[in-house]
């Protein structure tokens, strides 16, 4: 945990390592606290993935890593537009198991978008104080 200014969903940081070497740092958002509102509870056991889209990182806390699996690309279908584009966290599911599974997939830039906009509306919510 690292001060983050109270960005919203932000836990801290995370040391990134190459060869044994640092290599750098990036924040960490939970994930469950910005999809369902709830924090995740933090274990030995806890993944964080890191995500690297438009040349920036972030690291996301999940509460549940499963694998990670290779998809054929008409197992991907778009999702169902409930949303314009630009405000649509899962931008398409993938038909696992014969497609008796849906799998939803986040689409990275509105992430980054998402996380972005909450740590501008608080600094600027703070800076009117």
């Amino acid at each position: 945990p690292v001060s983050a200014g109270r960005i919203p969903h932000c836990v801290g940081t995370l040391a990134r390592r190459s060869r044994g070497a640092l290599t750098g740092y990036v924040w960490v958002f939970d994930l469950n606290a910005l999809l369902h509102g709830q924090p995740s509870r933090v274990t030995a056991q806890s993944q964080v993935i890191v995500l690297e889209h438009a040349g920036r990182r972030l690291g996301l806390l999940v509460s549940d890593l499963q694998g990670v699996a290779r998809f054929a690309e008409h197992q991907v279908i778009p999702a169902p537009a409930m949303a314009p584009a630009s405000h649509r966290l899962v931008d398409a599911l993938v038909k696992a198991n014969g497609g008796s599974l849906l799998i939803q997939c986040l689409s990275p830039s509105t992430l980054l978008h998402t996380l972005q906009g909450q740590a501008g509306l608080h600094a600027t919510a703070a800076e009117s104080l």
